[in-house]
């Protein structure tokens, strides 16, 4: 579901459902259309800071009722700059930052104050996991995660303790490395950090990792066997 309006005139969209839970909307971007649910009937406000030719998509949710799961949908919602008025500046953008633009009136047309404004569109949040999320090491072996991640920024990782382990990250490989001054059983806390990067916002995962000593294998005794021993001297 889609449509296109103007600035100053606000759409409607009629929702059709058998569920019996309380209908709600939102909008990803404010700056171009708002909404309003009454009953089965959402409003689509255009905005005055939209640009022209913006989009935005209207989410519209129903709450689970009594007897009826929660539902959702989408309405993709494209607002123009008034008639009599063209668009300029930033008017399109891809990744996540602060555009600018401005309505600049036509002849015979005016605003009525100057339409200079913003529109951002915003980081996405990342999706972040290791394989595996924890593990238990010897000293002298090291280990490995692997980050599955749709981020976009340097991946990092530290240790709150390392004296039990240390880390270092390669792309989306976390090599962990036990330390010999651990003790037996001890435990240590890895995070593995993303930094925000062009259009993905920063995440973190932590790791729990267990090290324990290395068995050694205590040498086994050599046998002497007991006698005596003759002594024999000339002229004896």
């Amino acid at each position: 579901m889609s449509g296109t309006l103007t600035y100053g005139t606000n759409g409607t969209t009629t929702v059709t459902t058998d569920g019996d839970g309380g209908i709600t909307c939102s909008s990803n971007n404010n700056a171009v259309a708002t909404c309003n649910a009454s009953g089965k009937i959402v409003t689509i406000m255009p905005q005055a800071s939209n640009g022209d030719g913006k989009t935005a998509t209207i989410t519209i949710s129903q709450a689970a009722g009594t007897n009826y799961d929660a539902a959702s949908k989408t309405y993709a919602v494209t607002v123009n700059c008034p008639s009599g008025s063209t668009a300029g500046g930033s008017t399109t953008g891809k990744d996540a930052n602060t555009y600018y633009q401005s309505c600049t009136a036509s002849d015979g047309y005016k605003f009525a104050s100057t339409c200079n404004v913003s529109w951002v569109i915003n980081q996405k949040a990342t999706t972040m996991s290791l394989s595996p999320a924890s593990g238990t090491l010897t000293y002298g072996t090291n280990g490995t995660t692997t980050v599955t991640t749709d981020g976009d920024g340097e991946i990092k990782c530290s240790s709150n303790n390392n004296a039990v382990a240390t880390c270092n990250a390669s792309g989306k490989k976390v090599t962990i490395m036990p330390q010999a001054s651990n003790g037996d059983g001890k435990t240590a806390t890895l995070t593995i950090s993303q930094a925000a990067g062009t259009n993905y916002a920063a995440a973190s995962k932590t790791y729990a990792v267990t090290v324990n000593r290395k068995a050694l294998t205590c040498p086994g005794m050599s046998k002497w066997k007991y006698g005596w021993r003759k002594y024999n001297r000339k002229g004896r």
